[in-house]
């Protein structure tokens, strides 16, 4: 009986240690710093744009893997080809561009084909994106040409003149701050010297600093512009020595809306204004729950096929 009592404590008691020691090294192996593997990098020859996507222009590209741009007929789309690094972000299952690392021009003519005959050879115009309700607005508009010029100049002129109107402002802050001083010394002054009742001492006015422009517009940047009609098309980049680019070649898709001038609803919830959502289709059923109050913004939409997208 002792010798069994000895054993079954041995088991035990290495049963117990075991545990610890696997929860030990459990710990151990939960406390090691996760490695995340670093994004892999290919030197790429991309589409660099900026499109009409229905609201207004964005920007983006199209890397190598991609063998179809969509463009939005009947408005003027941005493109330029450039050499960057391309690499796969997990995250948001996007191929991303390192830009700043690469960001090479590539030059030549671009060569619009449909049914294998050259429709345009295109030369780079200077283009600019403006934002009429200010940088952070929705809205924005593309202009190219001498029109792109013109407004770039109208905003730096804006730009100066509210820079130096800022230097003013300074400026009179700083005799204001003095004035302001000297004001609040007298009052303190005839004050210790007996006087009361009220002062006819004039308050110094303090300055208003000026409004910034309420519009801004990029630097002006060298693009290729296409408009064109709806329909299948096939681009390429012809360089000086009348070479194809390598891995120029792409397909041009150039599509319309299906359905013009359709009325969405914005709706805002009151008590989660910033959790805003939309209703743009006419099939969609908008549920309320409870007395929350909603407050619906309609706007005008056109439809167009989802998976015409860059």
């Amino acid at each position: 009986m002792r010798l069994k009592s000895i054993i079954s404590g041995s088991i035990s008691f290495l049963l117990t240690l075991s545990f610890i020691l696997g929860s030990v090294a459990a710990q151990e192996e939960k406390s090691q710093p996760s490695i995340s593997l670093a994004p892999v990098f290919q030197e790429q020859l991309v589409y660099s744009w900026n499109v009409f996507d229905g609201k207004g222009w964005r920007g983006g590209f199209t890397p190598q893997s991609e063998n179809t741009i969509y463009l939005i007929a009947g408005k003027d789309n941005a493109i330029s080809v450039r050499k960057t690094l391309v690499y796969f972000w997990p995250i948001t299952a996007r191929y991303m561009a390192a830009w700043r690392t690469l960001n090479e021009e590539m030059e030549g003519i671009l060569e619009i084909l449909k049914d294998e005959k050259i429709l345009k050879r295109l030369k780079k115009q200077d283009t600019v994106l403006c934002y009429p309700e200010g940088y952070w607005g929705e809205k924005t508009l593309l202009y190219k040409g001498e029109e792109a010029r013109k407004w770039h100049r109208m905003y730096k002129d804006a730009e100066d003149k509210y820079y130096k109107a800022l230097n003013r402002y300074y400026e009179q802050r700083t005799e204001y701050q003095k004035k302001l001083n000297e004001f609040f010394e007298e009052v303190k002054k005839r004050r210790e010297a007996g006087e009361k009742g009220p002062l006819n001492i004039e308050i110094p006015k303090e300055p208003q600093p000026p409004e910034p422009p309420d519009f801004y517009v990029t630097e002006p940047q060298k693009y290729y512009i296409l408009n064109l009609p709806p329909g299948n098309y096939r681009i390429r980049l012809k360089a000086d020595d009348g070479t194809i680019v390598e891995g120029s070649e792409k397909n041009l898709l150039v599509f319309t809306a299906r359905r013009r001038e359709g009325t969405g609803y914005e709706i805002i919830p009151g008590n989660r204004w910033t959790k805003r959502e939309e209703c743009n289709d006419p099939t969609n059923v908008i549920y309320a729950a409870g007395k929350n109050v909603l407050y619906f913004r309609p706007y005008y939409q056109d439809e167009y096929n989802e998976l015409y997208h860059n």
